[in-house]
């Protein structure tokens, strides 16, 4: 029997389905669009659960997911879910992100960091993009430093304050 990876995906939820998919992707890198458009889908089940396994090949093997970021930006503007954007932001900051992207990345999770009405998680996975993208092209780190202090005047997520004190220092 062929397994399908949404099959894999709504069997169960574990390392063990992330481990079989990322085997089934890395003998045949094609399958990366399945996984994909599970990841792209409206159904917010579907999509949390291949949000694992996406951060995981965003780690181990990221060039299979350069085809997909002008998808990913488009689907930023008009997300079906607010877990496409955290699962989104939670993968771009455990990978190398293409340098024709980066410029537009920054702005959008400066953005994020910007509004005190974004999602936590949102706001620290995008403040540890800008601190990637500043250390590639300086001239941000600045800019970035700026909002960082002033986020320290009224946050109270401990989250939060956790990722802007680290970025701060570093």
């Amino acid at each position: 029997m062929h397994l399908t990876i949404v099959d894999i995906i709504n069997d169960s939820h574990c390392n063990k389905s992330c481990v079989s998919i990322r085997s089934m992707i890395a003998a045949d890198p094609t399958r990366i669009d399945e996984l994909m458009q599970c990841f792209f889908s409206e159904d917010l089940r579907l999509c949390q659960r291949s949000a694992w396994a996406v951060e995981d090949i965003a780690k181990k093997n990221p060039v299979l997911l350069n085809p997909y970021f002008p998808e990913m930006l488009k689907r930023l503007d008009y997300p079906q879910h607010n877990a496409f954007v955290r699962n989104t932001v939670r993968t771009w900051q455990n990978m190398e992100i293409p340098e024709a992207y980066m410029g537009e990345i920054f702005e959008r999770c400066f953005s994020y960091i910007s509004d005190p009405k974004e999602a936590i998680a949102v706001r620290a996975f995008s403040i540890t993009i800008c601190e990637n993208i500043s250390k590639i092209f300086p001239e941000l780190n600045e800019e970035l430093q700026l909002l960082l202090r002033d986020i320290l005047s009224y946050e109270t997520s401990p989250g939060v304050l956790s990722r802007v004190k680290r970025t701060i220092r570093r």
